[in-house]
């Protein structure tokens, strides 16, 4: 890939991943992302550092409990191979998550990201957000 010194392609990419989760669409996230290389740490979502497929069993599992889930981003900042970004996510919890019974309550976190491309596609992700930001309704 050429040197991308703004983080333009970085944003897009990273942008277009969020995007094809909101419309629940992981094979066009997958082609956005080296899967031999993904790792992602999603936290209160996963054990620690998992692949794509482990990534993938994740969202699934989510979507179950909050099928209309959305990620909302406010900023992105990219430069060179790396981009930050803050958000928030919304959803409503119409079915069981991780053994939870449904509330029928809707929800919204705020989050952020740290994410890495390699060779134009995206290699890893770190996610977090304050539980104190978790609003139920």
């Amino acid at each position: 890939m050429a040197a991308d010194p703004l983080g333009t392609k970085t944003a897009e990419v990273y942008r277009g991943f969020i995007e094809a989760v909101n419309q629940h669409d992981l094979d066009a996230a997958a082609r956005l992302l080296d899967s031999q290389r993904y790792r992602e740490n999603c936290v209160g979502f996963t054990h620690g550092l998992v692949d794509w497929e482990e990534a993938k069993a994740s969202i699934r599992q989510v979507w179950k409990g909050l099928p209309d889930l959305r990620v909302d981003l406010h900023n992105v900042l990219a430069t060179g191979d790396v981009a930050v970004a803050r958000g928030t996510v919304r959803g409503t919890a119409t079915g069981r998550l991780y053994g939870a019974p449904a509330t029928r309550r809707s929800f919204e976190a705020s989050f952020f990201d740290y994410v890495r491309l390699e060779d134009g596609f995206r290699s890893s992700c770190r996610s977090s957000g304050p539980s104190r930001s978790v609003t139920a309704r």
